[in-house]
């Protein structure tokens, strides 16, 4: 967040000003810069003095220049307001105003076990916010992988309930059937557990 300064440009006219002299006066009033020490016999203090403004009101008091033996404050030749520090980087969700954050995964983490913790992570979260403030997940790149395992199970279990099918339509002994119903299940469980201790 930064202070954005409005600048009515009938307003800073009538007075003989430019935008110029107003960015004069930010950089010339908003510092905040070391005053001096003071020394004791055992011990030495940097002194500073409180020159940096943080409050839009504090903005609009600054003095921006003296006519005709008036100060102009900055209120009086525009507003002051604390927004975002650019309007391109707004965040929008659902049409209303948001603060956006992801999560990137390192290149050898998984990403369904990434994407537990951080729900997890945002459930705990969600209690302890203000009523009015509501977390949401905008995007979860763990429901593609998801739903491609889920259709990876569904289109396995078809293809072995369509292969003892076949099998049992053209041998029709049940016994002849429950040989390769028990040898294939087992052979994908090996499989999958060799991958699985391999890495």
């Amino acid at each position: 967040m930064s202070m954005r300064v409005w600048i009515d440009n009938d307003r800073i006219t009538s007075f003989n000003l430019t935008v110029d002299d107003v960015a004069a006066a930010l950089r010339r009033e908003n510092v905040d810069i070391p005053s001096g020490r003071i020394e004791g016999p055992d011990r030495e203090f940097s002194v500073r003095t409180l020159g940096e403004l943080d409050s839009a009101r504090s903005f609009e008091e600054l003095v921006v220049a003296n006519v005709k033996g008036q100060s102009v404050r900055l209120r009086d030749i525009g507003r002051v307001e604390v927004g975002p520090e650019t309007d391109r980087k707004l965040v929008r969700f659902n049409g209303e105003a948001a603060v956006g954050m992801g999560v990137v995964k390192l290149s050898r983490a998984n990403t369904i076990a990434v994407a537990d913790a951080v729900l997890a992570e945002i459930e705990a979260i969600r209690g302890e916010l203000p009523p009015d403030v509501k977390l949401t997940v905008a995007f979860d790149g763990s429901t593609f992988i998801r739903d491609s395992i889920s259709n990876v199970l569904h289109s396995l279990a078809e293809s072995i309930v369509l292969v003892l099918i076949v099998i049992f339509l053209f041998l029709r002994t049940f016994r002849a059937t429950l040989i390769p119903a028990v040898a294939i299940p087992v052979s994908i469980i090996g499989t999958f557990t060799i991958l699985y201790f391999a890495g």
